[in-house]
């Protein structure tokens, strides 16, 4: 993940963990 994108990310990473669980 790019820490560019700030708190952007964090909806990024917990989309990506609801989809993968």
């Amino acid at each position: 993940y790019t820490a560019k994108l700030g708190p952007h990310r964090t909806v990024s990473a917990s989309r990506l963990s609801e989809v993968v669980e």
